[in-house]
């Protein structure tokens, strides 16, 4: 399919397998294709990068079904190129900023027993002070994101207050969905606020013993 030069959207069909919703791909294809993409893409930074963005769509799909996907690429990316820190760094912060990774899966596989070789490595600890600041920031975005929303409520409510109600309006379902926007938003945040408490509490208990 590569050398054929399927589109992303194909990929994505051949790995889905089956009506299984919480977990419709293949995890081990998956991994071949994250690691044949980034044999092909090996020469330089700018061809690794090209390869992301054409295959965007597969690679978001996919981690988007499950942070079990997501472990696997990050995965597949340090098999690829564990002897390459410095690439390693470069494309992890890629599929960060391109919204394919989230920060708290990122965090996560940087202290899974299966990383603690890298643990006295330069490389782990500067991915995770990119994981963590695009967390904070994360936080910081969606927190502004519920304000507006609640505040759009609070007007359109104020506005049908003061409006004749001897008929219903055609668009009932805008206030039901920008509620349930924001409920969303505030599971969300709740989410994030929690996994970075226990990250403090993590990294304050392994100050103590050490």
């Amino acid at each position: 399919m590569f050398q054929e030069r399927q589109p992303a959207d194909a990929f994505v069909s051949e790995l889905k397998i089956g009506d299984n919703e919480e977990l419709p791909y293949s995890a081990h294809d998956f991994g071949v294709f994250v690691a044949v993409m980034l044999k092909m893409a090996a020469k330089t930074y700018s061809h690794n990068f090209s390869a992301l963005s054409r295959y965007q769509i597969t690679l978001k799909t996919v981690c988007d079904a499950s942070d079990q996907y997501q472990e696997k690429l990050l995965d597949t990316l340090y098999n690829c190129w564990k002897t390459n820190q410095q690439m390693m760094m470069i494309l992890i912060d890629k599929l960060l900023k391109m919204q394919v990774l989230d920060c708290s899966v990122v965090v996560a596989w940087l202290f899974d027993e299966k990383m603690w070789q890298e643990h006295d490595r330069q490389w782990l600890f500067e991915v995770l002070n990119q994981a963590l600041e695009k967390l904070t920031r994360q936080i910081v975005i969606v927190e502004k994101d519920i304000k507006e929303l609640a505040e759009n409520i609070e007007n359109e409510d104020k506005q049908e207050e003061n409006e004749a109600d001897e008929k219903m309006t055609d668009d009932e379902s805008k206030p039901q969905k920008q509620q349930e926007d924001l409920e969303a938003h505030k599971q969300k945040l709740e989410a994030m606020v929690q996994f970075q408490k226990g990250l403090f509490i993590d990294f304050l208990l392994v100050s103590l013993f050490f």
